[in-house]
């Protein structure tokens, strides 16, 4: 077997560190040692049952001789700091970025990956406070200054899409419309990454490292402008949405939870988005998508964000679109034998098909046989109608769902496909 190469990853049970630790271990090619506070936590044993490949370490990031042990023989480490551990101590970051550049000087570490993001407070000439972005860029500088023999290459991961699902997750308003609520004008400019596409950046550069040493690469895989995400997320989901401009007062509202100094950096942060950009005027940030493909918005609505009757708006929605194109009725009693389907077939002619096969099929009463006491029979039988019930209702589903999700567009009648029994399988593709 070859030798597979030692790739330390800080923070291997977090959003980046766990993308690139799924990644890595899909290529076969790597020995894996991920860091975390404590690697006998649930999570921390989660990752390690991944494979065998993967050894999981506790280190403290802030202390220099945790993170030289952590670090000890690896062929690569892909670094990241954790400010919001003490975000009231933004120092701390810094600290935690150096222990960890030191320690890859000192050992020698053939290649040392950095997340990082941008200065801020320099770029706008002091105008824009945020210490999440401004400490990693200054342990970007710090590393350059001070180890200038280290092959460093930096990463800048974007917006995260996965906001969408928690902290900045949109609102339904009573007509049913949801909400994308940010503090910035229609106009401004997202740079957004799904953050799993961490890992495939990651990968890519470690198949050739060299040749990206002091470059900083763009980890975003969609850069569109606030307006445009509920279009698209109403063009996936078929949901209505739309996005709203919140002033000051109203998003400080809406975070009154957090402490000051927290409203503070993330009303300066997207005031940084609106007038800057999410990397600055000048930044490239194609360059990750240049080394591998990455999802856009779109695709990470379709891939994680929305799906099946999520991705159509929940069952009431998926319902009540169905019956309007008289797909489903449960109160038709028309007694007329020519129409096809009614109340009345699915009393009496599915009573007498369960009596036909709970009551006499042959295989169905040496069943009830092999149970001890008729009590026990009777009970397999309500078991077994219940699980027939869920059944039932997922072959339903299985129909409602692709009616719904084409209810705008029927891709037979567009061309999409050639004839009506490939609607579902292209339903599981387009989906």
């Amino acid at each position: 077997m070859a030798h597979k190469r030692l790739v330390t990853i800080v923070g291997a049970t977090g959003a980046q560190g766990g993308a690139v630790v799924r990644s890595l271990l899909a290529t076969n090619k790597y020995k894996i040692r991920g860091l975390t506070r404590d690697a006998t936590s649930e999570k921390a044993q989660a990752v390690k049952r991944l494979s065998d490949n993967i050894e999981m370490v506790s280190c403290d990031i802030g202390k220099p001789e945790d993170v030289q042990r952590a670090f000890k023989d690896s062929w690569a480490v892909f670094a990241v700091t954790d400010f919001w551990a003490q975000p009231h101590q933004p120092e701390v970051e810094i600290q935690q970025g150096q222990a960890m550049s030191n320690a890859a000087a000192k050992l020698q570490v053939p290649y040392f990956i950095f997340s990082t993001l941008e200065d801020t407070m320099k770029l706008s000439s002091g105008k824009y406070d945020v210490p999440h972005f401004a400490q990693k860029a200054k342990i970007r500088d710090y590393i350059k200054e001070n180890h200038p023999t280290l092959k460093t290459i930096y990463v800048e991961p974007g917006f995260y899409m996965q906001n969408w699902l928690s902290s900045l997750k949109p609102q339904k308003s009573a007509d049913g419309t949801m909400i994308f609520a940010l503090p910035v004008d229609e106009k401004t400019t997202l740079h957004m990454v799904d953050i799993e596409d961490t890992g495939p950046i990651i990968t890519a550069i470690l198949n050739d490292p060299e040749k990206y040493v002091g470059q900083d690469i763009c980890m975003c895989g969609d850069a569109i402008q606030f307006s445009d995400v509920p279009k698209i997320f109403t063009k996936v989901t078929g949901v209505p949405a739309s996005a709203k401009t919140l002033t000051e007062a109203e998003y400080r509202l809406g975070m009154q939870s957090a402490p000051k100094f927290i409203q503070d950096e993330f009303f300066a942060m997207f005031q940084w988005f609106q007038e800057y950009g999410y990397y600055g005027k000048d930044k490239d940030w194609t360059t990750g998508k240049k080394l591998t493909t990455l999802n856009t918005f779109e695709q990470w609505l379709k891939k994680n964000g929305w799906k099946g009757l999520i991705l159509v708006g929940g069952f009431k929605q998926a319902f009540s679109i169905a019956s309007q194109g008289d797909r489903i009725e449960f109160d038709n009693l028309s007694v007329d034998p020519r129409t096809r389907h009614t109340v009345w077939p699915i009393l009496f002619g599915n009573s007498f098909n369960a009596l036909l096969t709970y009551g006499f099929n042959q295989m169905q009463v040496q069943c009830y046989m092999c149970v001890k006491s008729t009590r026990g029979a009777q009970t397999t039988i309500f078991i077994n109608i219940i699980g027939v019930a869920c059944l039932v209702l997922l072959s339903g589903l299985i129909g409602v769902i692709p009616y719904v999700y084409y209810s705008g567009c029927d891709p037979y009648t567009a061309g999409y496909i050639q004839s009506v029994d490939q609607i579902f399988p292209y339903f599981i593709m387009d989906a």
